[in-house]
């Protein structure tokens, strides 16, 4: 009896220590790469800071479930900004300085990226904005790269595009950096085409109550209204413009592409015309349709343009990781600018000499509260 008891405790002893050889073995085998992620998790803006985090989430389980890397797993450390660029200084401060990451994605807001670049660029740590436009981020420093364009391409498209059907158009605009960068390069490309800016106002971000300035449009000749501006001020717009009375031809930008958007606006939102990007998530490619799958089985919702350009920004990162063979800030940077036509879900991805991506943007417009090209 006694012999079995020994043995038993022999198998026990024995199954307990592989097993805690097994867990220790799992812990050492990957190496760690820490990429640091600035998004906003609350705040006015929280819903795209979601779908940013999907597509970082599923694109970091692929990358690691596949060991992409050899021997190196992608480790995300969030920190939420809070939809203050106040609070992004503060975070990747944190990120650089407690972390000691050598790769950051940030800058989701054009306000943010401004506020967090030249802390990047000084502590030569590779910045990567999947969704910033403003052009002034064009010349921010060697380390600075974005996968999303330059309002440039947004606001000089729509403009060409109101251009052949309407030659006086009323600007309404929010006081951030990327509104108010659309908003110049439209009416500087409008004008240049031989348009008239007839009316021109703004608003805080977080505005609902748009009567004062309907009122003012109301007094004035337009034949359509520009408006840069994010989800829900721009469908409370729009529909208490249709309440009271105007019914003109609304032209948009990418930011409408979203269910807050429609369910705000309702039957306001149809004829609405935007600019975007040109990814598509019924587009009959196996890159776009394994991503469009995979994330709807994960989240329950289609997905749309903030978490495929998130999940492509890490996709890259990890190949410019994996070129280099090294994950510090100096050799990612150099495979980030030797990136050319890298095929995406948010489609063909090339950066030129200021880590600006060059993409082309696309209208679309609104009909029975689906985005159609």
């Amino acid at each position: 009896m006694f012999k079995k008891v020994i043995v038993v405790l022999l198998i026990i002893t024995a199954f307990v220590l592989g097993y805690l050889l097994g867990i220790n073995k799992d812990k050492t085998e990957y190496e760690s790469i820490k990429i640091g992620v600035v998004i906003f998790k609350t705040g006015g803006a929280a819903q795209y800071g979601e779908w940013i985090k999907n597509g970082l989430d599923m694109a970091q389980e692929e990358i690691n479930a596949n060991d992409f890397l050899v021997g190196k797993k992608i480790e995300l450390i969030y920190e939420d900004d809070k939809t203050d660029s106040k609070v992004a200084v503060s975070a990747i401060n944190k990120l650089i300085s407690i972390e000691k990451t050598q790769i950051i994605i940030a800058g989701v807001t054009s306000s943010s990226a401004l506020s967090i670049a030249p802390i990047a660029e000084k502590n030569k740590v590779v910045l990567f904005s999947p969704c910033s436009s403003n052009p002034q981020l064009t010349n921010a420093g060697d380390y600075i790269f974005r996968n999303w364009p330059s309002d440039n391409a947004e606001g000089e498209e729509m403009a060409k595009f109101a251009h052949k059907s309407y030659k006086k158009i009323a600007v309404i605009s929010m006081n951030n950096d990327f509104s108010l960068g659309l908003r110049d390069i439209f009416i500087d490309s409008f004008k240049k085409l031989g348009g008239e800016v007839t009316f021109s106002d703004s608003f805080q971000s977080g505005t609902s109550d748009f009567r004062s300035i309907v009122t003012k449009l109301k007094t004035v000749q337009y034949d359509a209204i520009y408006l840069p501006a994010h989800a829900f001020e721009a469908a409370n717009f729009i529909k208490q413009s249709k309440e009271m009375g105007v019914n003109t031809q609304f032209l948009g930008v990418d930011t409408y592409e979203s269910p807050e958007f429609i369910k705000i606006a309702g039957n306001s939102s149809d004829g609405v015309i935007y600019t975007n990007l040109s990814f598509n998530p019924a587009l009959k490619s196996t890159t776009v349709e394994n991503f469009s799958n995979v994330y709807f089985k994960k989240y329950g919702q289609n997905p749309e343009i903030y978490s495929a350009q998130s999940y492509d920004a890490l996709k890259i990162i990890a190949l410019a990781i994996k070129k280099a063979g090294d994950s510090a800030s100096g050799a990612v940077k150099a495979q980030l600018y030797d990136i050319k036509d890298y095929d995406g879900v948010s489609g063909l991805t090339s950066f030129d000499s200021n880590g600006d991506v060059t993409k082309p943007a696309i209208i679309k417009h609104i009909k029975d509260g689906q985005f159609l090209f």
